[in-house]
């Protein structure tokens, strides 16, 4: 019989990640120089805006710590990459703080209440978290093809 796979000599986690990205990246739209700039740009502006969440992602020191500084990160950042994944957390956002004061008749309902509206948010947030992340990975393609625009935008020249 012949050899399995599970005989080949194994990947390191690293090498199987690239792969995926590799073949990820493959999918992705060819970036034209107007794209570069456009991504390099809205990096600019996250930089600008988002100094605190970065700060809190670079200094963070526990799992729960480092978790929650790149959900600030990517809250932020969200706003320029992904506007109206960024608008829809919101929206679930105001609306679980309206559901909760108001449905606080019956502990039951309030409890049902509740939860919908955790997964209403957690559903946004993950929305938004593959959103930026798209948007991160088409960004780096961009970078790598027209490095000297991102260095022309964070110069300030456009």
């Amino acid at each position: 019989h012949s050899s399995s796979t599970l005989e080949q000599e194994p990947q390191s986690s690293f090498a199987v990640a690239e792969k995926v990205a590799s073949a990820a990246v493959e999918q992705l739209p060819k970036i034209t120089p107007s794209d570069a700039t456009n991504y390099a740009s809205t990096y600019s502006q996250i930089l600008s805006t988002c100094q605190e969440s970065k700060k809190a992602l670079q200094q963070c020191q526990s799992e729960e710590e480092c978790e929650h500084a790149m959900v600030g990160m990517t809250v932020c950042a969200g706003q320029f990459m992904c506007p109206f994944q960024h608008s829809s957390l919101l929206d679930s956002l105001k609306l679980s703080t309206t559901t909760t004061t108001t449905t606080a008749t019956t502990s039951a309902s309030s409890k049902d209440a509740e939860e919908a509206a955790e997964v209403r948010i957690s559903t946004a947030l993950d929305i938004l978290s593959e959103c930026v992340a798209n948007y991160d990975a088409r960004a780096s393609v961009a970078k790598r093809a027209y490095p000297e625009l991102f260095d022309k935008v964070s110069k300030g020249q456009k």
